[in-house]
């Protein structure tokens, strides 16, 4: 696993990145919005890996990792990136 979130703690509600896709582009039933990551228990996707992702109710996807470099970083979930940047979005909170 290298991704273990929900939604619910992104840094950006989904009704609002739909709002500001929408001003942009027309958005279709079927198109697909990759709106990022929150971070939360991110690990690195590495060369000759398939991803899944799913969305409960709807359904899922796999596609497999090609990297021509043939990068590799340590396997598995590092906490410590979620933490750090939920620290910076506490504090930009705190700030306003």
């Amino acid at each position: 696993m290298r991704q273990d979130y929900n939604t619910a703690d992104i840094g950006h509600p989904t009704a609002e990145c739909l709002e500001w896709w929408s001003s942009i582009v027309t958005i279709l039933p079927g198109d697909l919005l990759f709106v990022g990551t929150n971070h939360q228990q991110l690990g690195p996707l590495q060369d000759g890996e398939t991803a899944e992702m799913g969305i409960e109710k709807i359904g899922c996807f796999a596609f497999h990792i090609s990297d021509p470099r043939k990068r590799t970083w340590p396997k598995g979930i590092d906490p410590s990136v979620g933490q750090a940047v939920r620290g910076r979005l506490t504090e930009a909170s705190s700030a306003r």
